[in-house]
């Protein structure tokens, strides 16, 4: 009898392990359906394809122009975490979006509200969600650049309505027509996100200027909020700017520092010291990769800006239990980086996930994703105007130097070391790049 027990025992806790290893099994499957049917022949260096001009579009945005499955349909979306909730905004989300949604507009939907946070969950209207998607899937068709990026990337970085803890504004169909007729010269995401950069300012009239606020504190948010106002601090500047970047089919986030590292030399009443206090910029996808913006620098350029690289080397990893959080380099998300770094190893690898993204004007904050980004910061990032211009000056017969003769060949401009201007005709910006200095 003493036997049967210890068996009937065993079973038990047998039973309950299978259930339990049941359950985190069918999590995984859910997530790789999700994965099988919203990341059709995702290649292992997506930004090699990128630079090759062919990631996204062709078989794949055929196949994501498709509706989905029945049982597509219902595996993915066992992927919202059990959660009745995120469930039910998806299902009226996707309702709002008219009958049966394409397999792109389905795998955004789930997404997207698969990491809302909480509170927006509680708080933002179904329809608010549709509307926002709507935008960002026409901005997806609608820029070529666009379409060329990952399909994790735009999802994360494109998709989003939001980028901090940012009052939730309607932006997209605001921003969208002014955007495009800003970059209706572009050919490429580097020429758009430096047209932007230079002229999404001028969406309102006088157009939004650089304000400071006080240490650790904000004078302007949302879009809405300092397109009101026709100013902002580094941080409104910001989300406007990446809001911008996003409503013209531009990967782009939030990147910044709660503090500066600069000693007590240079602030030796510590973080408090205005030099020290918090900073913001903006990160943008283009030509392969990730690179910074100043914006509205004095300089618009790839990877160049007043604190780099002299304040940005001063900048230390967080550490495995954010010790150091205070004098890290930070970049925003909207999934976890772990989850991330699945989807697309490369697009993100050289960044590492943090559980948040740090605000000094609201320090408890939890709720926005973020990654670690010292490294990528570290690593001699060498600023540029407009990679691929120079290099394609040969095939253009109507870029004219400032003197109006014809660019010299490279030989020429090797031995020239006056820096040389070149115009784009750029008819909607008039955007003006400075050559590099060809070595």
């Amino acid at each position: 009898m003493a036997a049967w027990r210890v068996s009937l025992a065993t079973l038990c806790l047998l039973s309950l392990f299978l259930v339990r290893t049941t359950a985190l099994d069918a999590d995984h499957d859910a997530w790789d359906a999700w994965v099988a049917t919203c990341l059709p022949a995702q290649p292992a260096d997506s930004g090699a394809r990128l630079r090759a001009g062919v990631q996204g579009g062709g078989d794949e945005d055929d196949v994501m122009a498709t509706p989905l499955r029945p049982r597509e349909m219902a595996a993915m979306h066992r992927v919202l975490r059990q959660d009745a909730k995120r469930q039910d905004m998806a299902n009226r989300v996707l309702h709002i979006l008219g009958h049966r949604p394409d397999r792109l507009a389905h795998c955004s939907v789930v997404f997207l509200v698969n990491f809302m946070p909480d509170a927006d969950l509680d708080a933002l209207k179904p329809s608010f969600v549709a509307e926002n998607v709507r935008g960002a899937l026409r901005a997806r068709k609608t820029f070529h650049w666009a379409s060329l990026a990952p399909l994790p990337v735009f999802y994360n970085d494109v998709l989003p309505y939001a980028s901090l803890t940012e009052p939730r504004d309607p932006w997209r169909p605001k921003l969208f027509e002014f955007m495009r007729e800003a970059t209706s010269g572009c050919l490429d995401a580097v020429c758009a996100a430096l047209a932007l950069n230079s002229h999404a300012w001028e969406i309102v009239d006088p157009p939004i200027i650089f304000v400071a606020a006080k240490p650790d504190e904000l004078n302007s948010y949302s879009p809405f909020q300092t397109m009101a106002r026709h100013n902002a601090s580094c941080t409104g500047l910001s989300v406007f700017l990446v809001d911008a970047l996003r409503a013209a089919g531009v990967p782009s986030r939030i990147a910044g520092v709660p503090h500066w590292n600069k000693g007590v030399t240079v602030c030796p009443g510590g973080d408090a010291d205005a030099p020290c206090g918090n900073h913001n910029w903006v990160e943008v996808f283009v030509d392969g990769g990730w690179h910074f913006l100043d914006q509205r620098g004095a300089h618009n350029e790839l990877d160049r800006g007043w604190f780099f690289p002299a304040d940005t080397n001063l900048q230390v990893p967080a550490g495995k239990d954010g010790a150091q959080t205070n004098h890290s380099i930070f970049s925003s998300s909207w999934a976890p980086g772990e989850v991330l770094l699945k989807l697309d190893p490369h697009a993100y690898a050289s960044f590492s996930p943090f559980s948040h993204f740090p605000m000094v004007w609201d320090w408890a904050a939890r709720s926005v994703p973020a990654w670690e980004s010292v490294a990528f910061y570290h690593r001699g990032r060498k600023g540029r105007a407009a990679p691929g211009l120079a290099d394609a000056m040969d095939s253009f017969d109507d870029l004219l130097c400032d003197d109006g003769f014809a660019c010299a060949d490279e030989e020429e401009a090797k031995s020239d070391p006056a820096p040389r201007r070149i115009k784009t005709f750029n008819k909607a910006t008039a955007l003006t790049i400075s050559c590099e200095s060809w070595t």
